[in-house]
């Protein structure tokens, strides 16, 4: 709980796979493109989350079901988080460990990103 979310190379492990949910609208009972997203397996309560409290907002473990915007691009997808008024997810590669960070979309690739199925 908690912890940082890091980025490495897909080797199919545990920790690298993902749970995406689908919202749906309470009042049309249609889908939306908002989505949450959790750690798979029996963890049900460890969701992925920007950091309530760091001006940079690097993803981390939590308990709260956080909300994102899911838009498509020629380059992949676009990963707006609601709760930071729709600033994208990014890699960043400042901090070691190449670690997601959220802010506003510049167009560049960083903030494009494409999901594999296991």
């Amino acid at each position: 709980m908690g912890q940082n979310v890091f980025l490495s190379e897909y080797n199919k492990g545990g920790t690298q796979k993902w749970t995406i949910t689908r919202r749906i609208d309470p009042v049309t009972n249609k889908p939306t493109n908002r989505y949450t997203i959790r750690l798979a397996g029996e963890a049900s309560d460890l969701n992925f989350q920007p950091h309530p409290s760091t001006s940079d907002s690097v993803p981390v473990l939590g308990t709260d079901k956080a909300v994102f915007e899911v838009e498509p691009s020629q380059d992949g997808l676009l990963i707006k988080s609601v709760s930071q008024n729709g600033d994208a997810m990014f890699v960043s590669t400042q901090s070691s460990g190449n670690e997601p960070h959220f802010g506003a979309d510049d167009g560049s690739k960083k903030f494009r990103w494409n999901f594999i199925s296991p």
